[in-house]
């Protein structure tokens, strides 16, 4: 009988948890979708906060619903198991959720790269992961998050990603006599800045979700 309740304590568990993903996600993705549409294309200011990526800021909203709602959800189970099976849930879906949104702009630039060439999604893939694989050694979304660290935005077209390199080398050479340093110390700039923009979203979203958890936990 013990067994029984334990089992619908943990379902009910489950599904709650269910839930609180699908609206932490949905809220996510939705505008994640609004940005790239809305925002990012502004001339000028869109690019800006593009390389900002300003849309991580809704971590705070996403982390806070996904930790206050799992947290909540806890109250359906065991005193023992509530604080462990909370952390286990969490430690699985907040790296999710984090790679949520540049999976969807990941999938979003492909699409647009096939409307650009006139091409079948599939095809147009297979050029999109070629040229991220060139550029980072991956494909994929992962490819994606690796590449858009320093340069936020992505070539659309054939012709835009065989002069990229050109285009970057040509960058990267007027900022070494501009600036006067060489062009490693540059790039290694560059990827500090982008890689530090990106670690303050991640503690947003890591301070949310462990505040919010705990308070939920009540």
């Amino acid at each position: 009988m013990a067994e029984s309740t334990t089992f619908k304590q943990f379902n009910r568990f489950m599904v709650a948890v269910l839930f609180v993903t699908l609206l932490a996600g949905a809220f996510k993705v939705g505008l994640t979708i609004l940005c790239e549409i809305y925002v990012y294309s502004i001339p000028i200011v869109g690019g800006l906060l593009q390389s900002l990526e300003i849309v991580e800021l809704s971590n705070f909203i996403v982390f806070t619903i996904l930790g206050f709602g799992v947290g909540a959800a806890t109250t359906m189970l065991p005193g023992r198991a509530r604080l462990r099976l909370g952390a286990i849930v969490l430690t699985i879906l907040t790296p999710i959720l984090l790679a949520s949104g540049y999976m969807v702009r990941y999938h979003m630039w492909v699409n647009d790269v096939a409307t650009q060439a006139n091409q079948p999604r599939l095809e147009a893939q297979q050029l999109a992961d070629t040229f991220l694989a060139n550029e980072t050694g991956h494909e994929g979304s992962l490819g994606f998050y690796l590449y858009t660290v320093e340069i936020p935005i992505l070539p659309l077209s054939t012709a835009e990603m065989e002069d990229l390199s050109s285009t970057q080398s040509q960058f990267q050479s007027d900022l070494t006599e501009a600036s006067g340093l060489e062009s490693n110390r540059i790039k290694l700039l560059f990827s500090i800045v982008g890689w530090g923009i990106r670690a303050f979203y991640i503690f947003i979203a890591l301070m949310s979700v462990s505040v919010y958890f705990y308070r939920g936990l009540g």
